[in-house]
């Protein structure tokens, strides 16, 4: 019997060219057997992405993903996240996230994304999108078309 696995979400956080964050419980990465916690940073230089704890670079490369190994244990922290970006109220804001940690360097910028289970993804979605005072019903026919429209999307882009 085949087992279903829940879709992975990505959703982009950030671009910059030096990203300061803080890994609240243990990551690792599939690359190499080394666990990450605590604080760190990510900069742009000479064509390649580099990993800095304490100041000493411990890993360059294009592409890095750190994965929670208790994903409800386990968050991130970015500082410097820019929020209502081009509206009146867009500022800055040190915000936290559940899920993978992934940085890609496209365009000699550091993208950061968040690799996040599609039902986490759905919590967030609808608890930044509703009040917290809505009808339960109401709650539950956003979860339903926000749940519908996200893998609509999924699958129109074959994945």
């Amino acid at each position: 019997m085949k087992v279903e696995t829940e879709p992975l979400i990505s959703v982009g956080i950030l671009k910059a060219g030096e990203v300061a964050f803080n890994l609240n419980g243990n990551y690792g990465n599939c690359v190499s057997l080394d666990t990450f916690s605590g604080r760190f940073k990510i900069k742009h230089r000479d064509n390649l992405m580099h990993l800095y704890a304490k100041e000493k670079i411990i890993w360059s490369g294009e592409t890095l993903v750190l994965e929670p190994y208790a994903i409800k244990d386990s968050n991130f922290c970015l500082s410097g996240v820019t929020i209502g970006l081009n509206f009146h109220w867009e500022q800055k804001e040190d915000l936290c996230y559940h899920g993978a940690l992934k940085f890609v360097l496209i365009d000699n910028y550091i993208q950061v994304i968040n690799l996040v289970p599609l039902e986490t993804y759905l919590e967030s979605v609808i608890s930044s999108e509703m009040r917290s005072s809505a009808s339960l019903p109401f709650l539950k026919a956003h979860a339903v078309i926000s749940r519908g429209w996200l893998l609509a999307q999924l699958e129109k882009r074959g994945k």
